[in-house]
């Protein structure tokens, strides 16, 4: 096993960009969402976001450079560019969102809730065109992987 970086955090949520081999991961002692260049070798870790709260999930559209986010302490997806500082939520309302996962080529992105009413949902890129895809025999969905 090969330490990566020095750190001493609680981490949540990890996902990897594997074409830029980069990794972001969430805090969730501090609310921050970190990010680490692998190639950088021994460098410390960034942080790309601040102030982020109840991150639960994470992933990343390697294609269009998007980060994607489920918050349970705000019941939304979230979206952010790998190069900017802002982000913004894309799909609210939710209970209590759990996985997320992403899938560019087809123009997908898909979370769970485990709310009152726990489900599976998939949605365009841009949060648009919201479909429910599970409601029956589905009890906490707590994650998503996608083939």
């Amino acid at each position: 096993m090969k330490k990566i970086a020095n750190w001493t955090g609680t981490s949540g949520a990890l996902t990897s960009h594997t074409a830029d081999n980069t990794l972001y991961w969430a805090n969730t002692d501090h609310t921050h969402i970190y990010r680490l260049a692998l190639d950088a070798g021994g460098q410390e870790p960034s942080v790309m976001f601040s102030g982020v709260s109840g991150i639960v999930g994470l992933t990343v559209d390697w294609i269009n450079e998007v980060l994607y986010w489920t918050s349970n302490s705000t019941g939304a997806v979230h979206a952010a560019a790998l190069n900017r500082t802002e982000h913004t939520p894309l799909i609210s309302g939710l209970s209590s969102p759990t996985a997320i996962a992403v899938q560019p080529v087809v123009g997908f992105l898909f979370w769970a809730d485990a709310g009152r009413s726990p489900r599976i949902e998939r949605s365009g890129l841009n949060g648009q065109n919201r479909k429910t895809l599970v409601t029956s025999i589905i009890q906490n969905p707590v994650s998503i992987t996608l083939g």
